[in-house]
């Protein structure tokens, strides 16, 4: 996919390996071996800034994760459909920036939320049909509409000049 005109989806310069065995990983193994990682983790800071990646409309907003580190801190899922696919804009702080919810329209670089205290977006991309991301279990084989979206950042990043170490 070209990925030119798209912005990278946090405020940071400089990225974490994210791709498979690293543990942050599409594919990754989690909770002992019981389920898969859905999707890549773009590691920054708390509060840190988080943006539309392309034209879009924010499809579904719900509690993702509880990440316990300050209390009552729930990082939420953000789902937008950007026309060939939509993107898990996980674990990003409940409280949105005005103006945006479910059925805002949204532009590359448009302020969609801030991470939680994970520090980090847990990045998942589906078929453009879906409205709520899908847990991978050992056993049960990769749902069918989720895609890998390892290549498609690593593009992104160069795309945006930013440097995954």
């Amino acid at each position: 996919m070209d990925v030119s005109g798209f912005i990278w989806p946090v405020d940071q310069s400089k990225v974490v390996r994210f791709t498979n065995g690293t543990g942050r990983g599409f594919g990754d193994r989690r909770s002992n071996g019981a389920r898969y990682h859905a999707g890549c983790d773009l590691y920054a800071p708390r509060k840190t800034k988080v943006f539309a990646v392309t034209y879009g409309r924010i499809v579904n907003y719900y509690p993702f994760y509880k990440s316990g580190t300050y209390p009552y801190d729930y990082a939420y899922c953000l789902m937008i459909n950007y026309g060939h696919f939509v993107m898990n804009h996980g674990e990003i702080l409940r409280d949105l920036p005005k103006g945006i919810g479910v059925g805002t329209i949204v532009k590359p670089g448009d302020l969609i939320g801030y991470l939680s205290s994970c520090n980090m977006q847990h990045t998942e991309i589906y078929c453009n049909t879906e409205t709520r991301n899908k847990a991978w279990y050992k056993g049960s084989g990769q749902p069918g509409t989720l895609c890998d979206p390892t290549t498609f950042l690593i593009n992104l990043a160069k795309s945006n000049g930013v440097t995954i170490a």
